[in-house]
């Protein structure tokens, strides 16, 4: 349903683009093993266009804290 969405908007999810057989995930729950507990949550879309133009998009590994809860 979530790519459906891009599909139909005619949107580009820049980071996986970039990085097509990466894992990586902007959330991860402490309490639990971290790859039965993990999403990538955050994205970022843009059109074909200006998706070519984006030069680096990155996931930092561990942020000293979070915006998710």
């Amino acid at each position: 349903a979530y790519s459906e969405l891009f599909t139909s908007a005619a949107l580009v999810d820049v980071w996986r683009q970039q990085h097509p057989d990466e894992i990586a995930y902007t959330y991860m729950r402490n309490d639990h093993d971290y790859s039965d507990h993990s999403s990538r949550l955050d994205t970022v879309l843009a059109d074909p266009i200006t998706a070519r133009e984006i030069k680096r998009c990155k996931i930092h590994k561990m942020a000293a804290f979070a915006d998710h809860c």
